[in-house]
Parts: C-alpha cells; sequence; structure tokens
C-alpha cells in the first residue's frame, strides 16, 4: 500500500465532510419519490442536520475504540440499542428482535418482512472502508458484522459494496474502475445484477431519464428507502457527475427516494478523492458541525475532529496488517479482547412444549471446563449441555432448550450463559395463539327459491348481461364488508394458530380460496395499565376490537405496508381481549400485521413495545 498518512488523513476528513453535508443537503426532500431540480447552495453548512447515516458511525466508532478488531455483531447491537433511541424502519424491528435475545444475523431478518431490504445497513458503509483502507476483503468482512444486526442478505451485500468502494477509493484508481472491482468482490445476487446493470447504463449513451426509468422498472420499489433503486442512484451520480460536487449532489437529489442517503454517500465518495481540506476551501469552512443524537463522545461539535480519530485507528489497523503508514501516528491501543458467540444451529422460535438445539461457535474464549458452565433459563424454561467440543480454534457449545406448557407466555425469553468470567446471551420469540372462526362467505346475488322456481328466472330482472351475471354468480363470492357475521364479544371458534410474526395472513388461518370475511381473537396479558400505540398494515378490509369496542378500521384495498393504520389504546391491568376481523376481497391471500408501540410522535418513531404476555 503506497498512502502516506498525511494524504490519508485529509482523505478521510473529505469523506466526513463530503457525507455530512451532502447529507444535510438531501434531508429535507426525503421521501419524495418525484423528480426534483434544487441547486446545491453551501449554505447548507450553516444548518448541519441530525442524520443517522452518521450518527450510527459516531456511535460503532466508539465501539471499535474499546474492542478494535474483536469488535462484534453482538457488541454493535448492544451498543445500537442501549445508546440510540431512534427506532425507524429496520432498526425497530431489529431492537425488538434484540431485546428478546434474538442475535445476529437472526435480529436482521426474523419479522423483518417490509424493510430488511432497506437503506440503514449500507448508510454505514463509509466506516469500515475508511478504518480498512486499501483492504476491500477486510473492510467488507467488518460491514457484514455491521449489516447483519438489522438487514437480511441482499441489504447486508450493499454495506460491503460501499466499505468495498471506500476501501478501494484510497488506491487512488478512476472512481469507474473503483466502482466495478467493489462490484465485482460481491457474491452473485440481485444486488450485485443490479449494480453491474447501472454501471453499464452510465457507460453507454443512455441520458439520465431513460437510465433513471430502466433502474425504477427493473428495481422500483414503493418504500423510499429501500436499497436497489437508491443505490443505483449513487452509483449513477458518481459515474455521471463526479468531476463536479455541486451538479453531483443537485443531480443525485433529483432523483428522489432516500435522497440525505444518497448524496450522503456521494458526498463521502467525492471527499476521498478530492481531499477534505480542498472540499472545505470550497465550501469556504475551515470545519463543519458535527450533530448527533448518539450517546457517545461528540468530539466538540468537529466534523474534522472525529475524522482524524478515525484516521489514527486505521492506521492502527493497517501496520497490524502489515501496511503501516508512511508518518502514522503512534498510539497505546490494546483492545478489550472478548469472545465473539456466532449462532450456527438456531430457529428463534420456541413454543411451550417445544424443544430445539441451539449450538454456538465461539472465538477468543479462553479455556474452560464444564463445570465453570453456568446457564440461567428464564422462568417458564429449561435449558441444558448436550455437548462443548473443539472446532479448529473455536469452541461449539451445543445446548437444549425447551419451553414449558403455560396459559400465557412472555413475549421476551432470554437465557444468560456463563463460562467462567464471560458470558453471551440469546433468547427466542414465542408465539401468539388466536382462536379463529369459520370463513363467511357472500355470493354476489342473493336469490329467493320461493320467489324463483327456475334461479335463472332472477336475472331477467338484473342489471347487466344476464349470461354474464349468471357465470358470476357460478364462478366468484365477494366481499362483505358491513354484514356483522357474529358479535366479536361471544363468537366461538372452530380452531386456533399459533404465530411468532406480527406479520400474517387470511392463509394462515384458513384453507378456503374464496373472497372471505374470518374473524381472529387474541388475547394480552399486562402486569399493568399500559398506554400503547398500535400500527396496522394491510392490504384489504380490517377491524379491530379492544375489550369490544372498535378502534381500528381499514376498507381500503391496496397494497400492504406496515404503517398503513394507528391508534392510541390502553391495554387494562390483567387479561386484554383483541379481535380482528380480515377480509378478503380478491382471490390473492391477503396480508396484515399489528405492532404495538410506545406512544409518542409518530415521525420520531417510537420503540416497539415489549413485556406482555400473550395467550
Amino acid at each position: 500500500m503506497d498512502l502516506n498518512y498525511q494524504t490519508y488523513r485529509d482523505k478521510v476528513l473529505g469523506c466526513y465532510v463530503g457525507k455530512s453535508v451532502g447529507g444535510t443537503f438531501g434531508a429535507p426532500y426525503e421521501g419524495m419519490k418525484q423528480r426534483l431540480d434544487v441547486p446545491f447552495d453551501k449554505s447548507v453548512v450553516d444548518g448541519m442536520l441530525v442524520n443517522d447515516d452518521l450518527d450510527l458511525q459516531l456511535l460503532f466508532f466508539s465501539a471499535v475504540k474499546r474492542y478494535g478488531e474483536y469488535v462484534s455483531p453482538d457488541i454493535l447491537a448492544r451498543y445500537f440499542c442501549e445508546k440510540y433511541d431512534f427506532s425507524a424502519g429496520e432498526y425497530a424491528y431489529f431492537k425488538k428482535n434484540y431485546e428478546r435475545g434474538i442475535m445476529p444475523p437472526y435480529s436482521g431478518v426474523f419479522n423483518n418482512y417490509f424493510y430488511s431490504e432497506g437503506m440503514g445497513a449500507v448508510i454505514r458503509g463509509e466506516l469500515w472502508g475508511c478504518l480498512f483502507p486499501c483492504d476491500p476483503e477486510r473492510a467488507m468482512e467488518y460491514a457484514c458484522r455491521d449489516g447483519i444486526l438489522d438487514h437480511s442478505q441482499e441489504s447486508v451485500v450493499s454495506i460491503m459494496f460501499l466499505s468495498a468502494l471506500v476501501s478501494i477509493a484510497f488506491e487512488g484508481v478512476p472512481i469507474e474502475a473503483a466502482v466495478s472491482k467493489a462490484a465485482e468482490r460481491l457474491p452473485a445476487g440481485k444486488f450485485r445484477a443490479m449494480a453491474e446493470e447501472t454501471i453499464s447504463y452510465c457507460r453507454s449513451e443512455l441520458g439520465e431519464e431513460d437510465i433513471y426509468n430502466r433502474v425504477i422498472s427493473r428495481y422500483g420499489h414503493p418504500d423510499c428507502t429501500n436499497v436497489f433503486q437508491n443505490v443505483a442512484f449513487v452509483i449513477i451520480g458518481v459515474m455521471r457527475k463526479f468531476g463536479d460536487f455541486a451538479e453531483m449532489c443537485r443531480m443525485v437529489n433529483g432523483f428522489g427516494y432516500d435522497t440525505d442517503c444518497t448524496v450522503g454517500i456521494c458526498g463521502a465518495l467525492y471527499g476521498i478523492y478530492n481531499g477534505g481540506e480542498t472540499l472545505l476551501k470550497t465550501l469556504g469552512r475551515g470545519d463543519v458541525p458535527l450533530v448527533t443524537m448518539a450517546k457517545c463522545y461528540d468530539y466538540g461539535g468537529s466534523i474534522k475532529a472525529f475524522s482524524y480519530d478515525i484516521a489514527r485507528y486505521g492506521a492502527y489497523f493497517s501496520e497490524k496488517h502489515g501496511n503501516a503508514m508512511e508518518g502514522a501516528e503512534k498510539f497505546d491501543f490494546t483492545p478489550e479482547k472478548v469472545p465473539y458467540f456466532r449462532p450456527v444451529v438456531y430457529s428463534p422460535a420456541l413454543a411451550p412444549g417445544e424443544s430445539q438445539t441451539v449450538e454456538f461457535l465461539a472465538r477468543d474464549l479462553p479455556p474452560f471446563s464444564e463445570k465453570e458452565v453456568e446457564i440461567i433459563p428464564p422462568k417458564g424454561y429449561n435449558c441444558i449441555i448436550k455437548e462443548i467440543k473443539t472446532v479448529g480454534k473455536d469452541t461449539l457449545i451445543s445446548l437444549v432448550c425447551s419451553m414449558e406448557q403455560s396459559p400465557f407466555v412472555n413475549d421476551v425469553s432470554e437465557f444468560s450463559v456463563r463460562i467462567g468470567k464471560e458470558k453471551f446471551s440469546f433468547g427466542f420469540a414465542t408465539p401468539v395463539t388466536y382462536r379463529v372462526s369459520r370463513p363467511f362467505l357472500t355470493l354476489p346475488y342473493n336469490i329467493d327459491v320461493k320467489k324463483y322456481s327456475r334461479y335463472y328466472d332472477f336475472f331477467d330482472g338484473a342489471e347487466g348481461n344476464k349470461d354474464e351475471n349468471i357465470r358470476k354468480y357460478h364462478l366468484s363470492f365477494v366481499a362483505d364488508y358491513n354484514t356483522r357475521f357474529i358479535d366479536v364479544n361471544k363468537f366461538e371458534s372452530v380452531g386456533s394458530k399459533n404465530l411468532f410474526t406480527d406479520v400474517f395472513r387470511m392463509s394462515d388461518f384458513t384453507d378456503c380460496l374464496c373472497p372471505c370475511v374470518v374473524y381472529v381473537k387474541r388475547k394480552i396479558f399486562s402486569r399493568e395499565e399500559r398506554k400503547l400505540r398500535i400500527m396496522v398494515g394491510c392490504d384489504d378490509g380490517m377491524e379491530i376490537y379492544l375489550n369490544g369496542e372498535l378502534i381500528v378500521k381499514n376498507d381500503e384495498v391496496g397494497m400492504y405496508y406496515p404503517e398503513k393504520r394507528f391508534a392510541e389504546i390502553t391495554l387494562e391491568k390483567g387479561s386484554n381481549e383483541f379481535v380482528y376481523r380480515l377480509t378478503r376481497t380478491t382471490s390473492q391471500d391477503a396480508t396484515y400485521s399489528v405492532i404495538f408501540t410506545e406512544r409518542g410522535k409518530l415521525l420520531d418513531f417510537p420503540k416497539f413495545a415489549l413485556g406482555l404476555k400473550n395467550e
């Protein structure tokens, strides 16, 4: 590696100046899924905005400063939950999983139906690329440790892509070559295909509008934060407008969607290539304010101080891996060495009366005897050691966990394992039992057979084509949004179903393929009166009753998303009964979800609520 420390430090400064300024420029337009044309104005530096894109890098870097190369997904997850309150999108699902003891990588995918391919991972990628300059493989390794906290595979690939791209950028190769080299390192899949296609579009004679339309046609997603369309916009920006910071910001912001993220990433890459001092001079500043809501050291509000600290540790890692930088600062750093417990056999769901084998590989675990292993299961659970053995340099710990029968089960079930002075924890999602009614079907016509001895005669008086109406009667049912088929306080179920996720579908409750109405009932036990909010997702008709009172009603048939309806509720101390009236209008399977959150301003994204017991 031919990179001296002063040049490297200036490039890291450029990364975070560009990230901060680009992110603030794009922030007011975040979520606008339309074409925009807003000129870049360098006065945005005077009003820097808090941004999770930077907050989480600041937070995770504070973990690196303590644990160095031993920083693990579990450590990053703990910092995320304990020191960062923002709970939007995939962050909220991750936190709910992790606080129930569900470990990475399952914390990013379990129950994360809608947001698992969001931009929340890739926006953290610059940190690992800056800490491992000219070392893309190692940057990708640590980026993966980060991304699996709260995202699924393709979004994890996206943070690996950006970390590799940033690491390669320090080599000084042209940006087009760096983008291609980063894409070539990715596993085959949808994200790599998107990156390679977008690169080919940018190298062609296609205009900006044509490329945009092709990206949306191939990879468009209704969520403004979805990773595919947004990273495509980043690639377009750096391959088409990289010579002009202001014009690049204008164009990428003009694509809309997750603009603070896309413009921020482009700004970071521009800053690496052009250097921090040059970019600051362009902006007419000596520094850029660092604003954060992360609970960690804030560097006195200075981006320069933050970026210089990253450079110190990046030089440390480079020297550690045989690539010492000329002129690098020397400082004493002894990382806190902690074992890395990685689940290799694990299903994050467990029901009463069931048992499950769980296996972990422990790295950097000091020698111990089986007598030093202490397992503390939560109340109502059991856990025994099945096997402990050495596998290469790692230790395999195999446990058998079981859950006792109980009328109500806690939504948090965390097991604590102590091995000498070390400890780790894990847990399971617990089921919700739904009592289910029979499906209620409604015909498009109700024929009085006493009045019409030959039912075909009924259609003589009906509006429209007689033959078409008869075939409609023969071949279809219709959904009925209005009829109260049963009393929600009294209905008797014909069966029950245990489900582990917040998302459920009509097919979970009935095999009937017709448009129909089904009622389902669940009970929640609260130790005290609690004021909460419910967040309801659905793509078809739905009503929700709490203790007999209607609290949510949706008659809209449209795309599913998890934040369609909201209601503030009060759970009584003791047992609370919810009844969901589910309507399926078409022959397609209808999707619904109900999530309990704390109260608060919606766009402040209160945390998901835990501490309840389900029947």
